[in-house]
């Protein structure tokens, strides 16, 4: 076995042959990851919260934004009260959360609300928006925290029954269960807390590249030079260190 292992370790394999394989798989993955490699140029782009709406009569209101990766899942999950809406940005790249009685983000209370969903690639990309904190009172009147009203438009609008079904329906509304919240809470905590490994990572695969391919070049030409041979002459490609190709 000592002497197979010996044997095995001193394979040398030619450049060329290494970069014929290594390119085209190189090549592939940039292709499959289009986004991750236009990370360093142009940021995957968070969801924006950029209007609240109320409408007195129903004692509802609407939370509506912005995300450019339309027709995905979008999550809205109130961080005060434990809840979370699941919905389907539009082909525009909008979105409207139409929330009743039957959201406990329509509650008496404050509310911290984020909305976020992600973009899969050979890794899932975590997107957050901006944190839109309000707070709803015995006569269902909203106030916005300092914060958000930097951010955010408070609206007060009326509305039909019919129209504020068509708006669920739409953006295919509806209240995640509580266990389906755990859920989905541990899920983005996952990708929050795996969010820079994924750049490390990419990092690494790109440093390596830049680092590999010259390298492999450059002991091409010098065993070639001192072969007193061609950059581009084949020999037999694999072959063991102690018996150089002829």
């Amino acid at each position: 076995m000592k002497r197979f292992l010996k044997k095995l370790f001193s394979i040398r394999i030619s450049e060329l042959i290494v970069l014929v394989v290594f390119i085209p798989s190189l090549w592939a993955l940039s292709n499959n990851q289009n986004i991750n490699l236009s990370v360093t140029i142009l940021p995957p782009q968070d969801p924006q919260i950029t209007t609240i709406t109320v409408y007195p009569d129903l004692k509802a209101l609407s939370i509506s934004g912005e995300a450019i990766y339309n027709t995905q899942l979008m999550w809205l999950e109130d961080q005060e009260v434990g809840e979370a809406i699941e919905l389907t940005i539009d082909t525009g790249g909008h979105y409207v959360a139409a929330l009743d009685n039957s959201s406990q983000l329509t509650s008496v209370g404050t509310h911290k609300v984020i909305a976020w969903t992600t973009i899969e690639q050979d890794e899932v990309i975590l997107l957050e928006s901006n944190v839109l904190t309000y707070s709803i009172d015995e006569k269902f009147n909203v106030a916005l925290d300092s914060i958000s009203r930097d951010d955010v438009t408070l609206l007060t609008d009326s509305i039909t029954e019919d129209e504020f079904k068509d708006l669920q329906d739409k953006y295919q509304l509806s209240v995640l269960s509580p266990s389906e919240y755990e859920r989905l809470k541990y899920q983005r905590l996952y990708y929050e807390k795996m969010r820079p490994w994924f750049t490390v990572f990419r990092w690494i695969i790109y440093i390596i590249v830049l680092v590999f391919v010259p390298y492999l070049l450059i002991s091409r030409w010098r065993r070639k030079k001192a072969q007193h041979k061609s950059f581009w002459s084949i020999g037999k490609g694999i072959y063991f260190q102690h018996g150089q190709p002829k």
